[in-house]
């Protein structure tokens, strides 16, 4: 698989992943709730939760936020690497992987978070693993056919 292909499933699977579920706001953020970026972007990254699944998962990570400030903090940290990445024309093939095993990392650390203090989200968390992994094999698809 080509390097640029590779980092954009990855940066998909942290939209999709990462950017849903590791530093997703709250939906009941207003307006910015209901569209890309910012607080409602699990909106569109989780359509394919129902309305029930995704507001018990939006409240259990507030939930898990709140009580683990540590958790809170390092996903803060991860969102500003992210902004800094993106901005940095001269960030290397390095340190996108660097920062995508940090936020792999941290989404495990939520997950274990979000399981011990709600075992019944376990089909929901799932449920989006399932989505992530068939929307990284279409997109490696994708670019194994342009890539011809």
């Amino acid at each position: 698989m080509k390097p640029h292909l590779f980092f954009t499933i990855i940066v998909l699977a942290l939209g999709s992943s990462c950017g849903g579920l590791a530093s997703a706001e709250p939906q009941s953020a207003g307006p910015a709730a209901a569209g890309p970026g910012g607080g409602g972007r699990q909106g569109g990254m989780l359509s394919f939760l129902s309305e029930e699944d995704k507001a018990k998962l939006m409240k259990a990570r507030e939930d898990v936020l709140a009580k683990n400030p540590q958790l809170k903090s390092e996903q803060d940290n991860l969102k500003k690497q992210r902004e800094d990445l993106k901005n940095d024309g001269n960030a290397t093939q390095e340190d996108r992987m660097a920062l995508f095993q940090d936020y792999m990392a941290h989404e495990q650390k939520m997950k274990a978070a979000l399981l011990k203090a709600d075992p019944s989200l376990a089909p929901i968390l799932d449920k989006i693993d399932q989505q992530m992994k068939q929307k990284m094999q279409e997109r490696a698809g994708e670019g194994a056919g342009s890539g011809k």
